[in-house]
């Protein structure tokens, strides 16, 4: 879901601390086979595993994703989250503040193995004038650098989402568009998405996965079409606005609010789909706005050009864009 790019850091002791992160993560990751052989290890657990290697050979037999040795190995997180990101954007804008890294590029977020460091970064951005995000990652992706491991809390994921998180994550190890996280994370999101449905649909006894993914799948559509145009709605203002500083935030505060609100009126098919955003409990702003945009702005620009140039065809269409970007 994110680069890890704290090596390509110009700040040396900024860079120092992901690279260690990074190493600790890799040093203390296992072979799978290990936690295969374990009597006490749990047998959901061991599936999951073994499906994700069904998943990794799809992937690259299927669909043409650069073979590598990423999710071979297991990080045991103890349940506990490891690393976190900073978004932020301006006070009256959606466009994401970007933070710049040699080789790599510019990114929308910054992350960092320590919370106490995410949370002094954010602090520093609030300071500067910015709205302000901090969240858990659940994935992240190396490029290809290094051998990514299978993260120990996903094997909590259903088998829909553990499918699509794979293929996203591997999508990301295959081709990369420097200085452009909203081309490369909808792409990836993109071909996740559909990668994992047509996983499912081939995968034996995956029936019942491919029924529950697409229920899970039809709330989350309701949920991105609900926002895509509540963001629309808050850009425009953004946009027009002509009203004094103070009346400019009441009115932001004002919208906000609304959209938060009129979500509680989607006809989602689960009443707990997107809870702690309904009562709260999950912040709204134009941090979370631009991130939602940096997932999800080009999905349907995807779609038309898979059904019109490609014929549906996902593995010509991600060979098209791994030979126009190519890893780093």
């Amino acid at each position: 879901m994110y680069f890890l790019i704290g090596w390509f850091s110009a700040d040396i002791t900024y860079g120092v601390r992901q690279l260690n992160g990074q190493i600790d993560v890799l040093m203390n990751a296992q072979p799978i086979e290990s936690f295969l052989e374990k009597a006490d290890f749990p047998e959901e657990q061991k599936q999951k595993i073994r499906f994700i290697q069904e998943v990794r050979s799809f992937a690259v037999n299927e669909l043409g994703m650069t073979n590598t040795d990423n999710y071979t190995t297991l990080f045991d997180q103890k349940g506990a989250s490891i690393l976190w990101v900073v978004t932020a954007a301006p006070e009256f804008s959606l466009s994401p503040y970007q933070w710049n890294f040699p080789f790599a590029g510019s990114f929308p977020y910054k992350g960092f193995f320590n919370k106490e460091l995410v949370k002094k970064e954010a602090i520093k951005m609030k300071r500067l004038g910015y709205d302000v995000e901090i969240d858990d990652v659940s994935a992240w992706s190396t490029l290809g650098w290094f051998s990514d491991p299978i993260l120990s809390n996903n094997l909590n994921r259903d088998y829909g989402s553990l499918a699509n998180l794979i293929i996203h994550e591997l999508t990301h190890a295959t081709l990369y568009v420097k200085d452009s996280a909203e081309m490369n994370e909808n792409l990836a999101s993109f071909i996740g998405h559909v990668g994992a449905i047509e996983f499912l649909s081939s995968y034996d006894g995956g029936d019942t996965m491919l029924t529950n993914y697409l229920n899970q799948r039809s709330d989350v559509g309701l949920y991105k079409n609900y926002m895509k145009r509540s963001i629309e709605k808050l850009t425009n203002f953004y946009a027009t606005t002509t009203l004094p500083i103070d009346e400019r935030r009441k009115e932001k505060e004002r919208l906000i609010s609304t959209i938060r609100e009129g979500l509680k009126e989607v006809n989602f098919s689960k009443s707990t789909s997107f809870q702690s955003i309904k009562n709260g409990s999950y912040p709204l702003s134009n941090a979370y706005f631009s991130g939602f945009n940096t997932y999800n702005k080009q999905q349907s620009n995807f779609e038309e050009r898979l059904a019109k140039e490609f014929n549906n065809d996902l593995k010509a269409f991600l060979n098209y864009f791994k030979q126009k970007y190519p890893t780093l």
